[in-house]
């Protein structure tokens, strides 16, 4: 079984589940700690989103009380080589 957390670290990769089974994976780059007290930090991350978003620098807020699935860095690439072949296939299919 994978790891479930409530607090993200630098470096590691986590997915994210919702009601609506979206597929959402992160990978935290940088961590911003709040100036205020009992405030969750906000994060930089790549991120995937869906079947067809990528950002490799986005803000990200933590909620309180979230709990996070700790997955591989090695299954964070291979999704975002699988996407990448999939955007390079489209790409090949447009120009011809």
């Amino acid at each position: 079984m994978k790891k479930q957390v409530t607090t993200l670290e630098v470096g590691k990769c986590y997915q994210l589940k919702y009601d609506n089974d979206v597929f959402h994976i992160i990978r935290v780059n940088e961590v911003y700690p709040s100036s205020l007290p009992n405030r969750t930090p906000s994060y930089n991350v790549a991120e995937v989103w869906g079947d067809d978003t990528i950002k490799t620098n986005n803000y990200y807020v933590a909620h309180q009380g979230e709990v996070y699935t700790e997955i591989p860095q090695e299954q964070f690439i291979s999704v975002l080589n699988s996407m990448l072949l999939n955007v390079s296939n489209y790409i090949s299919k447009i120009s011809n």
